[in-house]
């Protein structure tokens, strides 16, 4: 326990969340578009196939995304959108563009193999979105502030070359 004049928490006291998957993006049913004015909402963003979404621990303040493809060298363009508690309106935070990589991970009795690539474009949030870990055959991840929002949306389209499993870790 620290002094009262040391409120810092220690490693062993800030909330830790593990990688938990949000879902598969289905690439089998054709690429999508970007959303469109109409369908900026929860209830019609998640209807769509090409979209899937979980809710953020209260705790989590910083999040962490990976994508996960079947093979390696596949692309994907996906958007991830952000929702407040109480709310049915969705902010954009980024586009992420991926690119599975060599590294492989087991799921259930299945090898899939990590993206090495997460190009962050088309930034409006307030802190920028980074990438780590963006070299050959290494999984990249990308890490942001989640701003007090209690939902994230990932929404795939434009390129999807094969269904990608998106996983989000947090602290």
């Amino acid at each position: 326990m620290g002094s009262k004049y040391n409120s810092r928490l220690s490693v062993a006291e800030i909330p830790q969340m593990g990688w938990k998957t949000v879902g598969t993006i289905d690439s089998t049913i054709g690429n999508d578009a970007v959303f469109g004015a109409t369908e900026r909402d929860y209830d019609t963003a998640i209807a769509l196939a090409h979209s899937v979404a979980t809710t953020i621990p209260q705790e989590t303040t910083t999040l962490e995304v990976r994508t996960i493809f079947e093979t390696d060298d596949e692309d994907a363009v996906i958007d991830m959108w952000m929702m407040r508690d109480g709310d049915t309106q969705m902010k954009r935070v980024c586009t992420l563009t991926c690119k599975g990589g060599a590294q492989t991970i087991v799921i259930g009795e299945t090898t899939y193999y990590l993206a090495d690539t997460q190009t962050v474009s088309n930034n409006e949030w307030p802190a920028t979105p980074v990438s780590y870990g963006a070299s050959a055959d290494t999984m990249t991840t990308t890490r942001f502030n989640a701003d007090g929002y209690s939902t994230i949306l990932f929404h795939g389209h434009t390129t999807l070359d094969e269904d990608v499993i998106v996983q989000i870790s947090g602290f």
